[in-house]
């Protein structure tokens, strides 16, 4: 039998979901598995699938796209830094697996997987940076963003209620 998640759990769920694809790039695939494989989150959460996952990420980009701001800018800037970030995780796990690799000693490490994931982590670093150097983007952003004002209408404004003045 399935359980069901209160209000309150179910938007502690949304948020942890939120922060998990936002700030740490993990896809619907890899939210639902760490759920799943963490005894602590499981047993708060529940068995999670990717399609649930999924569900709650459209949402927040739904809410994201909703926001006050309406930014597209700002929607690019997350998207930057959300790539950013899986690079510098990407980089770390390389270096990582690097250095145990180094460990071995000269002459027991495999030197041709080390060189190639030299050669990975170095073309991870200039994927960043022409990521960096891109200045196209953002411009045609902020074109779209100038172009979606002018077809929406005016929102109007809300009506105030005179109530006099209070002493």
């Amino acid at each position: 039998m399935t359980r069901t998640r209160g209000p309150d759990l179910s938007k502690e769920f949304h948020d942890y979901i939120f922060n998990q694809w936002m700030f740490f790039s993990e896809n619907a695939y890899g939210i639902a598995n760490k759920i799943n494989k963490d005894t602590e989150l499981m047993s708060k959460f529940g068995k999670t699938s990717p399609a649930g996952v999924h569900y709650h990420i459209k949402q927040i980009e739904k809410d994201l796209e909703n926001s006050i701001s309406e930014d597209a800018m700002d929607t690019y800037i997350g998207e930057f830094m959300r790539a950013r970030t899986g690079f510098e995780h990407d980089v770390a796990d390389i270096q990582t697996m690097m250095s145990h690799e180094k460990e071995k000693g000269l002459d027991d490490m495999d030197k041709e997987l080390y060189l190639k994931m030299a050669r990975f982590r170095h073309e991870i670093k200039l994927d960043s940076f022409k990521m960096l150097q891109d200045s196209a983007l953002p411009l045609q952003v902020k074109k779209l963003k100038m172009e979606r004002e002018k077809l929406r209408p005016a929102k109007p404004m809300p009506k105030v209620e005179d109530h006099g003045v209070s002493q």
